[in-house]
């Protein structure tokens, strides 16, 4: 997979970028939180190096977020250059493959001001991200992806028990948010939330 090069601010202080896994032909997409002590970065895949210079001027990075046990991607590199520290759900043990340097709960609130949103079914950890910021943000990992036909759930086949990832995705229903990023696709906004509605609604 190629370094990304295609940074872009999606509302103030959330940036986003994503490569294409040739293999797969997935996009696998990240973000960075700016809150008050620096970038939050979440489920971070590698930059070009004049990409994250770019990054770099936003803010200096603080943390690694992690929506779930299966995307490590190169959280161990970015932790390593940074010297920080790497944030998962409790229950991505034993699944992930690097080991955090701190877990979370359903409900904490995490650096960037972040608070846990525990949506287990695709996998044990799954988790997002919310910010009362902007209108409301969700940053999600795989409870939803944004392919070629817009939003969706993620496929049966790749859930550990996908009748549980709806009943989690519900929660979600609850929160005001105007924007949502997910793991693989592009961001939605605005009126993220009358989007992901309608997955309920079909």
């Amino acid at each position: 997979m190629k370094p990304a090069t295609n940074l872009r601010e999606i509302v103030s202080g959330l940036w986003f970028w994503s490569s294409l896994h040739e293999e797969w032909k997935v996009d696998f997409s990240s973000c960075a939180w700016k809150g008050k002590e620096g970038l939050v970065l979440i489920d971070p895949i590698k930059l070009a190096p004049a990409t994250l210079a770019k990054l770099e001027k936003v803010g200096k990075p603080i943390a690694i977020l992690l929506t779930n046990e299966n995307h490590e991607r190169q959280a161990d590199w970015f932790r390593k250059k940074y010297g920080i520290k790497v944030h998962a759900h409790r229950d991505a043990v034993p699944g992930i493959e690097i080991k955090p340097n701190e877990f979370f709960t359903d409900g904490a609130i995490v650096p960037g001001g972040l608070k846990v949103i525990h949506l287990p079914g695709t996998c044990p950890s799954e988790s997002a991200f919310y910010s009362e910021a902007n209108g409301g943000m969700v940053l999600a990992g795989d409870i939803v992806t944004n392919g070629k036909s817009g939003l969706a759930f993620l496929p049966d086949d790749y859930c550990k028990d996908a009748k549980l990832s709806r009943k989690s995705a519900k929660k979600l229903l609850k929160l005001k948010f105007d924007t949502l990023t997910v793991a693989h696709g592009n961001p939605i906004h605005p009126k993220a939330h009358d989007q992901f509605a309608k997955l309920f609604s079909a």
